[in-house]
């Protein structure tokens, strides 16, 4: 039922109106400036009488849609290399950092509204976004394991994917299910999953623990990140062969925040490429590496990635007193190239009051993909009418960014 918000609370029962009976209601325009009330009746199934007393509970007066912004367009990257073209193969890859529930606070988004910061109005909105994209992958950060198990998984399910997950390795406030992590999403469609690994950061710090003069320098690099991994078959074969499809390695990981750490970062992601070749390499597999690495253009990750090695005299993360890189982890052999390097990276991926950056990338195998369009930025013009995200048409502090791959054959 709805009532008009300006009716007061003195307002007489009649003064509702009954818009519908299913369990699910779906506002309308119509409902616009109106307050919403659900009553639910208990009923006997025997009998079908009523077998309990009626509650009801009545929503704030609903708002408008607001009004979109600029749709973001997929965008020629200027690579004029060209593959040996059979047939259409190329597929496309979002990265998105979501921001978790447990995270979206009024302490750090003191300037967005509460009804928009609420998760039973940003999961739709994600999923709006997501879907909007027609990705072929998702790989996805900061997913709360029980909005990826009941909300997530279900959804996407019915828009043709299949994901997989790997959550931190510690539980927030002791609550199962609080602690987010990493997701990768498919299309069923395109695409076969045959290996998956999940990678915790904490457990190849234990391995390394003869690297630790002290326990305490062992403690800073404790810091329950991770990984997931999944190797693909692509079902779309070039030609139409009836052959096996070529595999793809996907890795996505959202890496350590805290600008102080810089030495964990660049061991966090010299880990993960470590494994990434040892996973890869002898099957020539191409890589695409996503994630948020918080870590800007300028840093050592960054140029780790793209050069396959750590500037010893430059990098601030392996001089630190306390960093255990060595040798053997200051270097890789992945081709590596970030998908928005040659038209350039886009002025930020992480909006917020307090800071305006680069921090999300999708990396892939140079040798093997070409990177054709990426999806451009959001409108600085739009986010300066509001302080930060998110906001009531974004539903994360990061912008997704994605990029369409073709292999090379």
């Amino acid at each position: 039922m709805r009532r008009n918000s300006r009716d007061g609370l003195a307002s007489l029962r009649d003064n509702w109106v009954e818009v519908g009976r299913d369990a699910i209601y779906t506002p309308t325009a119509k409902d616009v400036g109106f307050i919403l009330r659900c009553e639910a009746t208990p009923i006997d199934l025997k009998t079908q009488q009523a077998a309990g007393r009626t509650e009801a509970v009545e929503t704030l007066p609903v708002l408008a849609m607001p009004k979109p912004p600029s749709e973001r367009m997929m965008i020629p990257t200027g690579h004029f290399r060209e593959p040996r073209r059979i047939g259409d193969t190329s597929f496309k890859v979002v990265s998105y950092n979501v921001l978790a529930d447990l995270y979206a606070t009024r302490e750090m988004y003191p300037y967005c509204d509460p009804c928009f910061l609420a998760w039973s109005f940003r999961k739709r909105n994600l999923l709006r976004e997501l879907l909007s994209h027609q990705s072929d992958i998702l790989a996805l950060q900061e997913v709360q394991m029980e909005h990826y198990n009941s909300f997530l998984v279900p959804e996407l399910e019915k828009a043709g994917y299949a994901g997989v997950y790997k959550q931190k390795t510690r539980e927030a406030m002791g609550q199962s299910g609080m602690m987010d992590g990493c997701a990768i999403f498919y299309r069923k469609d395109r695409f076969i999953l045959r290996e998956q690994l999940g990678l915790e950061f904490n457990d190849l710090v234990r391995k390394q623990a003869d690297r630790f003069k002290q326990k305490s320098a062992m403690r800073r690099y404790l810091k329950d990140n991770v990984a997931v991994v999944a190797v693909m078959e692509d079902m779309r074969r070039p030609g139409g062969s009836d052959k096996c499809g070529p595999l793809i390695c996907i890795a996505n990981t959202h890496v350590l925040c805290k600008t102080e750490l810089v030495d964990v970062k660049m061991w966090q992601v010299a880990m993960l490429v470590r494994e990434l070749e040892k996973f890869t390499k002898t099957r020539n597999i191409p890589v695409i590496l996503c994630g948020d690495l918080n870590s800007q253009p300028d840093s050592g990750v960054y140029g780790f990635l793209q050069t396959g090695r750590v500037d010893v005299g430059r990098s601030e993360a392996h001089n630190h007193p306390q960093s255990i890189l060595t040798g053997d982890d200051t270097s890789h052999t992945l081709p590596l190239q970030s998908a928005y390097s040659v038209a350039g990276e886009p002025k930020f991926t992480n909006y917020t009051e307090n800071f305006v950056g680069v921090l999300d990338y999708i990396w892939f195998s140079s040798d093997r993909l070409i990177a054709r369009r990426v999806l451009d930025g959001v409108s600085e013009e739009y986010l300066a009418k509001s302080k930060g995200l998110p906001n009531e048409y974004y539903s994360s502090d990061h912008i997704a960014i994605a990029a369409e791959f073709e292999p090379v054959v």
